[in-house]
């Protein structure tokens, strides 16, 4: 089925990149210089190669989710044809193209995969939330049900009031115990 895995490719190619934050806050693994990666758009992920090779031998470096990502042009940088890309959990990115079109189409097609894959997800709950509930037309399940759900409840109810009994004679006696000694103290 490679043929399926590539028509799930959006977009294709090498960008310098370049880590600028981490979720962690792990400085070490920030990249300080520019680096030359391949960069894939598949699956609904961002997927960075160190080269070619490691692509074909499907060998990620990074892979992160484009759901919610926030992507815009950085005229912030020095460098031409920079976009910034910040996924869900943090991590951003910057990324250089060898040209303004090539960068604007890099910024659409994560775009375009980010709306369709939060549209998915919105429509999959409004489905979700739209299948009719559990129907009982049997008076007796009815009851069994209703008797069953009381039952656990007041079950739940008395396990968890028992925990509690003890540390409220607990709290007392240390009140006691304090206020003796507080007593002692002063006399």
């Amino acid at each position: 089925n490679k043929k399926e895995e590539e028509d799930s490719v959006k977009a294709d190619g090498t960008l310098q990149r370049k880590i600028v934050a981490r979720r962690t806050g792990d400085l070490k693994n920030l990249d300080k210089t520019w680096v030359s990666s391949h960069v894939v758009i598949k699956k609904g992920s961002l997927v960075i190669y160190k080269d070619e090779k490691s692509l074909k031998e499907d060998l990620p470096q990074f892979e992160e989710p484009i759901l919610h990502c926030t992507i815009e042009q950085d005229s912030k940088q020095k460098k031409k044809h920079v976009f910034k890309f910040t996924s869900i959990i943090g991590t951003t990115y910057l990324f250089q193209a060898t040209s303004q079109p090539e960068m604007d189409n890099w910024i659409t097609k994560i775009r375009e995969v980010r709306d369709l894959e939060d549209s998915q997800i919105k429509h999959e709950h409004s489905t979700l939330s739209d299948k009719p509930q559990e129907v009982i037309t049997d008076n007796a399940d009815k009851d069994n049900t209703i008797g069953s759900v009381v039952s656990d409840k007041i079950s739940e109810a008395g396990s968890v009031e028992a925990n509690l009994r003890p540390e409220k004679k607990k709290s007392k006696s240390l009140k006691k115990k304090t206020s003796k000694y507080i007593q002692k103290e002063k006399g």
